[in-house]
């Protein structure tokens, strides 16, 4: 009976030490670094265009007589693009050629008269009224041809006109007329968009215009790229009341003129918090926030539910006030394994980041 009380008491003592071992919790605690600021990440939607992008159109009236290229079609310099039927505007040249060589001809015979009425002159034969009116002939007729020659000089400019040339290397957009149409002058015929020097144009915020760095982050379809600045607005908009700058983007990214891009600003908020992963975070009453204190004892450390403020968070981390002096030490993950005033050791300590609360 005695043996057996003893053996009852030696399992109570090693009960009670199981118990307590199960009663301590290993954790990975993070230390916080207070910061008197942080950062907002904002995104402002803007879309691509080129430096170059043109509708071209004819100068003149005229039926479309062949399309050489169409949309999507890459072309270079001078290339020419459409052509008008130019047959009205060559019989309309052959008609003043033909009056051209009419009046060189009478001219031809004046000049003949002019020399016979001057030796008849000479000889006293002939009045000098005569060669007067002889020689104001002769300058009608050298007129009516340099007005002829000044209309067939614009013919010829209004054929060369007949071709619609591409204005700089590029890729054909949109076409606007079909063959055997009749457009108008000016009526857009076909859109072409410079290679290469593509742009986006964003509305920014007057008050963030400080914000902006000569290289800025733009996200276009998933795509980060690097973006230098070409302007950063001279006038605000009237109805978005932004200011509208231009970013140049790299020449060889896979974009297109019309997509839409986001332009990323990191703007600072002065407030006194820290950056915690969202995994620190745990619901408390009445719809607060709370963190896990790790609060040292004389022997162990307890967790002490904390309620905080959470003033911004980026999806991953929250940047939050709370009731801590620096560098106290809370715990960042694993809160399902853990619950208020359970004791705990700490195996491992890591620190925030300063800038977005990721550890080192």
């Amino acid at each position: 009976m005695k043996y057996q009380s003893f053996a009852y008491f030696g399992l109570f003592i090693a009960s009670f030490h199981i118990s307590s071992a199960e009663n301590t919790v290993n954790i990975e605690a993070m230390a916080l670094q207070q910061m008197a600021s942080y950062q907002v990440e904002r995104q402002f939607s803007g879309r691509v265009i080129k430096q170059q992008d043109a509708k071209l159109a004819f100068e003149f009236s005229g039926k479309i007589k062949k399309i050489h290229f169409d949309q999507g079609d890459k072309v270079t310099k001078n290339t020419t693009l459409i052509t008008l039927d130019t047959r009205l505007l060559d019989i309309e040249k052959l008609k003043l050629l033909a009056k051209k060589k009419r009046i060189e001809a009478e001219l031809t015979l004046a000049k003949l008269d002019e020399k016979r009425l001057d030796k008849l002159k000479k000889q006293n034969y002939s009045a000098e009224q005569n060669l007067d009116k002889i020689n104001t002939q002769i300058n009608v007729y050298l007129a009516n041809i340099s007005e002829i020659q000044a209309a067939i000089t614009g013919i010829d400019l209004q054929i060369e006109k007949s071709h619609l040339n591409a204005p700089f290397d590029g890729i054909l957009g949109q076409r606007y007329v079909a063959l055997g149409e009749v457009i108008a002058a000016g009526a857009p015929t076909i859109r072409i968009l410079e290679k290469g020097h593509n742009q986006i144009q964003v509305g920014v915020p007057e008050h963030l215009k400080s914000t902006i760095k000569p290289i800025m982050p733009v996200i276009i379809s998933g795509q980060e790229y690097q973006a230098k600045v070409l302007s950063k607005g001279a006038e605000i908009d009237p109805i978005s009341h932004t200011l509208s700058m231009r970013f140049s983007l790299p020449d060889n990214a896979p974009i297109y003129a019309g997509q839409v891009g986001r332009l990323k600003i990191k703007e600072d908020k002065k407030a006194l918090g820290y950056w915690v992963p969202l995994s620190a975070l745990t619901d408390g009453i009445r719809g607060t926030w709370n963190i896990y204190h790790i609060k040292k004892e004389e022997k162990s450390a307890r967790l002490k539910p904390v309620i905080v403020k959470v003033i911004y968070t980026d999806g991953k981390n929250a940047f939050i006030s709370a009731p801590l002096p620096d560098k106290s030490k809370i715990v960042a993950n694993g809160l399902h394994k853990v619950s208020t005033d359970i004791a705990v050791k700490i195996v491992k300590t890591r620190f925030a980041n300063s800038a977005n609360g990721e550890v080192q």
